[in-house]
């Protein structure tokens, strides 16, 4: 017990004093080498002090106090300049615009004096974001039009998925512990709440549904997948796992979100979404496979969506009675197809691994980290380009912690195949 209590209390020094150089660094491009050893010693040594069995963690009031302190600490690192978007859309919405149909660039003049809108990415491109979001956006800039107000609003968010995540830790009777694989994790300190993604909002409204449901309040959590939605299409991939398993005038909740569209309906309103993910890719997996076969017209997004679908497809025709393993494989196989993926892109797989933990996924979100020197490249040339061996170091450990796994499932299930090979090659 007292060597158990002596590592725990190593690993947490090591977590702790990870985070330091992440929260300094004024943007991890900068230093991308010591961003990327603390990023992966703080990601390591949370995963090793949340999965060890006997690892004496402190109470969930005191892990939510560290969670909140730690979010705050981040509170001064470089927000992402999305939020520039979110800001500028919001305000503009709430003043009668049409954000879906009426791009940036065509208020250039208007607001050349504007820092926000200055910091806009890819003003050609009208909005990418659904509805619910679009009201929210509007709300917040109302209220209190800076970056900040957006920071505040996703880290309030973000407490209360933490919460929500306690609580299904709680119904689904696994270790109360896990929480801080979430709580706590540098992944989601440095892209939650430090450069402040709509990700978090997103999951905010996911965490509430898979809640609702365990608490058998289904209208509820068809309602709250609904939102979750029309904040981030992906999460629509969730919804079988909720409709054959429940009553399905239940489901009819599911599309009152829905009706925020016409608030801003227009034939063209999805012109910013099809360009961003038909000529846009960054990062990819299945998607560079397809493209590079096919090129990047029409073809390759048929392709690419048929074979995304049929692999979610057989992932609920197998496991639609294991709805939360169900959830996190669907989420999984779709971060692999799709044609971007940013590091932020893994924040509801870092919500699925406490659920539903998977050693290849938590190698996947430290790898991540060799993005850092895409992003150094660009700061130092102000030229976007992606690194081959990076996309290499970023996936090769991934996908041989993958085979590493199956071949450990292949010889449990035939310890009569070890000896077979042992004897062949001695």
């Amino acid at each position: 017990m007292r060597n158990s209590t002596k590592n725990s209390f190593l690993l947490s020094f090591f977590f702790f004093a990870s985070l330091l150089p992440l929260i300094l660094s004024g943007g991890v491009w900068h230093q991308p080498k010591i961003s990327f050893l603390a990023y992966a010693t703080g990601l390591i040594s949370l995963y090793v002090l949340a999965l060890k069995k006997e690892s004496p963690l402190p109470s969930l009031s005191q892990i939510l106090l560290i969670a909140f302190v730690l979010r705050l600490a981040f509170c001064t690192y470089p927000i992402s300049d999305d939020v520039n978007r979110y800001a500028w859309e919001g305000m503009m919405a709430a003043k009668g615009m049409n954000p879906y149909v009426e791009a940036p660039a065509e208020y250039a003049s208007q607001f050349s004096h504007d820092p926000i809108f200055q910091g806009i990415n890819h003003k050609e491109v009208s909005t990418i974001y659904p509805p619910v979001a679009m009201l929210i956006f509007s709300a917040i800039s109302w209220i209190f039009y800076s970056l900040e107000s957006f920071r505040l609003f996703f880290l309030l968010c973000d407490m209360g998925i933490i919460f929500l995540l306690s609580r299904l830790l709680a119904f689904r009777k696994l270790p109360p512990q896990w929480v801080i694989l979430y709580a706590w994790n540098p992944l989601i300190l440095l892209y939650g709440v430090g450069e402040a993604h709509i990700d978090i909002l997103h999951l905010f409204f996911v965490a509430l549904c898979l809640l609702r449901y365990e608490e058998k309040k289904e209208a509820q959590a068809f309602f709250w997948l609904g939102s979750a939605v029309m904040t981030k299409y992906l999460s629509i991939i969730l919804l079988p796992y909720l409709f054959f398993s429940s009553h399905k005038k239940n489901a009819l909740f599911f599309f009152l979100p829905f009706f925020s569209a016409f608030l801003y309906f227009e034939p063209a309103m999805l012109q910013g979404l099809n360009k961003f993910s038909g000529e846009m890719s960054y990062n990819d997996f299945f998607a560079r496979a397809w493209r590079n076969l096919l090129g990047q017209g029409t073809e390759y997004r048929l392709a690419m969506l048929t074979f995304c679908a049929l692999g979610l497809i057989a992932i609920l025709y197998k496991f639609h009675q294991q709805r939360m393993t169900g959830m996190a494989l669907s989420w999984r196989w779709l971060i692999l197809c799709l044609p971007t993926i940013h590091p932020w892109y893994l924040i509801p797989i870092i919500f699925f691994l406490a659920l539903s933990p998977s050693l290849p996924w938590m190698v996947f979100s430290i790898t991540i980290g060799f993005s850092f020197w895409n992003l150094h490249a660009f700061a130092q040339t102000g030229i976007w380009q992606e690194l081959d061996w990076v996309w290499w170091a970023v996936y090769l450990p991934f996908l041989l912690a993958y085979l590493g796994m199956g071949a450990r499932r292949c010889f449990a299930k035939n310890p009569k195949l070890i000896n077979s090979i042992q004897e062949k090659i001695w």
